[in-house]
């Protein structure tokens, strides 16, 4: 009764970690990905199915201009294509459009700390700020999911989502 298949998602990334000689800065990144759906869209092979919304396109990106960026190319360029962003931590900063757009975020981490320049603005949560970023795309309808970096934290989900459900804000 299993269901196999060769492929379930594309995964692309976006950011400082995933600059290379290719790929100098965000922007070749983003100009990467239009490019790879574009030349592929009337394709059968995975990047076609991805452009045309049959498999979800998974983008790592934790800062709001990227994402931002990724959000205008759906609206734009690829409207049938079913974006999600992976990490996601400046995300709730462009929560109202992500919602208007149905894009899911899976944070990732699901508490943060402003460690990195792409995550410079994330919100840690009670006591420091009311909320985290899961309690914003929440309030604003965006799907939401919770991710790990490594698989030997999976134990920690069900505390993880325990904390957020308990320290949701009332608004």
């Amino acid at each position: 009764g299993a269901l196999l298949s060769s492929a379930v998602a594309l995964h692309l990334q976006i950011g400082d970690d995933y600059k290379s000689t290719s790929f100098p800065t965000i922007s070749s990144q983003i100009s990467f990905i239009r490019q790879l759906l574009k030349d592929n869209i009337k394709s059968d092979n995975y990047y076609g199915k991805a452009a045309n919304g049959e498999i979800p396109t998974i983008i790592t990106a934790h800062n709001k201009d990227e994402i931002a960026s990724l959000i205008v190319l759906k609206r734009d360029h690829f409207p049938k294509a079913r974006f999600v962003i992976q990490g996601g931590t400046e995300a709730y900063l462009v929560a109202s459009h992500l919602a208007a757009l149905d894009i899911p975020v899976v944070l990732q981490p699901v508490l943060c700390t402003p460690s990195r320049f792409d995550s410079i603005h994330c919100l840690t949560g009670a006591p420091l700020t009311n909320g985290t970023a899961a309690h914003v795309l929440n309030a604003h309808g965006v799907k939401l999911g919770v991710g790990i970096y490594d698989d030997g934290l999976a134990r920690n989900l069900a505390w993880d989502s325990g904390w957020l459900a308990a320290t949701s804000p009332s608004v």
